[in-house]
């Protein structure tokens, strides 16, 4: 019988291993064929969109360049044919001209704010006097010597134009440009012009901003390592990102010489060759001027995205033929699923999960043994709610045993003064006494495990009323309760022995005045957490005695309930703050519980951290 089940075991399994080979090879060819067909689709159209879009952006950036040529051309303008202007110009320097001359600048100013892109204006006559906006304050040696060489070739260029303007390459020093560099600079003549003749009086020069035409190129760019410049019909370089390549001639490159073989084609784009890499080049034509705007990137880069596009079709691909492989797992898994259900269920109960049975869908053998493991869970779970509810009663039996532990110390205390009182000055206060000690009696031995905050309150009034019947006018004490936490429920007596632990172990050591203040507030606005300050000004604890007892309390066990200091030269101390730790780690977890600060010789505060709800208290 073995034998034969296992024999029909390999032959589902090899039955098994034959349909998912065939899903593989159909699901494979498919995938590939769509996988291919998609990939050539979408490179081309990458590639056509990529071209268009950079063809678009290299002519908007043509446009915007010659757009603020033309700008500026318009505002030489305006002031080449003012006759004030010429007569201003020639008279620089002369006292009678100087209204004339400031009107003049602050025009100049005011063409430099409407235009944020002018970098400069400057006006020199043949006298060597001038006019100038926008220039750099306190300019520095070096840069004082670059001005006075641009004054030079720009006076050089305005006379050979003869009243024409021209562009050229200038080192800007504008205050609008944070260091000095490249740009483009108009320049043109003044000419004083009558009926008979016209005398040049001078030279106008207007400064594109460095940073915005460099932003310009920039933005042509493209990609990290594309580049962009302005070149003349000539093939010499007017403009460059890299200030070294101004002025240099690449008409023997094959960068412009396939521009000029594209140019007859009527196209805007074409590859090229730098520097041994293929190379996407785009262009634009100045409409004004014999220019042309010319962006490059490498075509890798160019092709990303078409790259990236095959990437995430066989990514897709893969992900696609692994899902139709699970699914042909599945299918062909039919025939062996009720041995595979056994087998997660028992994996399920490794995991500890015993809540799981096996679906009875047959009675054979393998019926038989699932039978067989959902009688063990069964069993199982019913061990497991045993332990369970032996664990409660024992977790139950330890907060009765730690909350009927009551230190007899007050009570002797408490005994001792009314007797004392009673034998010397039969005074009334014994019934003040007697009265507190009845009422203390009655709350300890009234059923349930919780109380209300003010329950408790109540019950440190009377004990501390008592301690001031004891001490007189040496004790005072205050209790501060915030209004909303007075129904909150807390575990009964847990007040109580951390303010008798402030008198045993504090107030009865200190001599003079004593004090003792508990605050019951919010931890924060809005938060779920109680604060509970208990402070005295007894006699405190060294730093070694304070971490002794902190260690003593973060123990877990039952036997840490009585806290014994004599290995650190103390009296062995109450159940006190040991039994309110415990109490709090069992109705409040263990992110609760008591923190204690104390200096030697100026008190103690003692901080219990509480929630606003117990974990199971029973009833009030």
């Amino acid at each position: 019988m073995d034998i034969q089940l296992a024999g029909r075991t390999r032959g589902l399994y090899r039955l098994r291993t034959k349909l998912a080979i065939s899903f593989f090879c159909v699901i494979f060819v498919t995938l590939s064929g769509v996988g291919l067909t998609y990939y050539e689709r979408m490179s081309t159209e990458l590639q056509t969109n990529t071209y268009t879009g950079l063809e678009r952006l290299v002519s908007q950036t043509a446009s915007q360049i010659e757009m603020q040529m033309e700008q500026i051309q318009r505002e030489a303008w305006g002031f080449f044919s003012d006759t004030d202007f010429q007569i201003v110009t020639d008279n620089l320097g002369l006292s009678e001209f100087f209204p004339k001359a400031i009107y003049y600048r602050n025009k100049m100013h005011a063409a430099l704010r409407n235009n944020q892109q002018l970098a400069l204006i400057s006006v020199h006559n043949l006298s060597g006097n001038s006019m100038i906006s926008g220039l750099k304050s306190n300019l520095l040696e070096g840069e004082r010597l670059i001005w006075e060489q641009e004054t030079e070739e720009t006076i050089r260029l305005a006379t050979a134009m003869q009243g024409n303007g021209a562009w050229r390459v200038a080192r800007s020093l504008s205050d609008k440009d944070e260091q000095s560099m490249s740009t483009l600079s108009y320049v043109q003549a003044i000419k004083k012009i009558n009926t008979y003749e016209q005398t040049q009086v001078g030279t106008l020069r207007i400064d594109l901003q460095a940073d915005w035409l460099l932003g310009q190129l920039q933005s042509v760019q493209l990609k990290d390592s594309g580049d962009a410049m302005l070149v003349d019909q000539q093939g010499t370089i007017i403009f460059a990102q890299d200030e070294q390549q101004i002025g240099r001639s690449i008409a023997d490159t094959a960068l412009f010489s396939n521009y000029l073989s594209a140019r007859k084609l009527g196209g805007r784009h074409y590859d090229t060759q730098i520097a041994g890499e293929s190379y996407l080049a785009v262009y634009a034509p100045f409409k004004s001027k014999d220019w042309i705007l010319f962006g490059s990137v490498p075509l890798t880069e160019v092709l990303e995205g078409a790259n990236k596009a095959k990437r995430e079709a066989f990514t897709i691909g893969i992900i696609i033929l692994l899902i139709a492989m699970t699914v042909a797992l599945l299918i062909s898994s039919g025939v062996t699923r009720p041995l595979q259900r056994l087998r997660n269920s028992m994996k399920q109960v490794e995991m500890g999960n015993f809540d799981v049975e096996v679906p009875l869908l047959s009675y054979d053998e393998i019926g038989a043994l699932g039978n067989s493991f959902n009688r063990m869970t069964r069993e199982i779970r019913g061990l497991i709610s045993k332990v369970y509810e032996s664990e409660l009663l024992k977790k139950d039996a330890e907060i009765m045993a730690l909350q009927s532990q009551i230190n007899p110390h007050f009570l002797y205390n408490a005994l001792s003064t009314i007797d004392s009182i009673a034998a010397v000055y039969k005074d009334p206060r014994v019934s003040t006494v007697s009265q507190g000690l009845a009422s203390m009696f009655r709350y300890s031995i009234s059923g349930g495990q919780a109380a209300t905050i003010t329950e408790e309150v109540v019950q440190l009034h009377m004990y501390l009323s008592i301690q001031k019947v004891r001490y007189g006018e040496r004790l005072q004490y205050k209790i501060e309760l915030d209004p909303e936490l007075k129904v909150v429920a807390i575990p009964r007596l847990l007040l109580q022995p951390i303010v008798e632990n402030a008198f045993v172990h504090g107030i009865e050591r200190k001599r003079g005045e004593r004090s003792v203040q508990v605050q019951i507030r919010k931890a924060a606005i809005g938060s779920h957490r109680i604060e509970i300050l208990v402070s005295d000004n007894g006699h405190g604890m060294t730093g070694e005695e304070v971490e002794a007892l902190r260690g003593t309390l973060a123990e877990q066990s039952m036997g840490a309930v009585y806290l014994n200091r004599q290995e650190h030269g103390q009296e062995r101390a109450s159940i006190g703050l040991s039994n309110v730790a415990r109490r709090i780690r069992l109705f409040y977890g263990e992110d609760c519980g008591i923190t204690i600060s104390s200096q030697s010789g100026e008190g103690t505060t003692v901080c219990l951290l509480i929630k606003d709800q117990m974990e199971g208290a029973g009833d009030i």
